[in-house]
């Protein structure tokens, strides 16, 4: 699986890789909550739209509300790839 987000350099590959992130941010925002406002798919390809929303725990504690979207390519019924796009300011000290 290939977990794309803008801030880095490259994808993260594998699972080990997107597990360990994981484990780093879900401390900073932990009762993030994930709004969905439009979904759709073809193929093997869907786009999931909404809000993240929580108190992020970072440098500069604070409520956060953030567009975010994601593109997901499924094969052989398993994520593939995963390309996560939102705005970083809203984590910024």
């Amino acid at each position: 699986m290939l977990l794309n987000v803008p801030s880095r350099k490259g994808p993260l590959k594998g699972r080990d890789a997107i597990r360990k992130d994981n484990e780093e941010f879900i401390p900073l925002l932990p009762y993030a909550h994930f709004e969905i406002t439009n979904a759709f798919g073809q193929d093997n390809w869907l786009c999931v739209e909404g809000i993240v929303s929580g108190t992020y725990k970072g440098p500069n504690e604070q409520v956060i509300r953030v567009p975010s979207c994601m593109v997901v390519k499924l094969q052989e019924n398993k994520v593939k790839e995963v390309h996560e796009y939102f705005d970083q300011s809203a984590f910024q000290v």
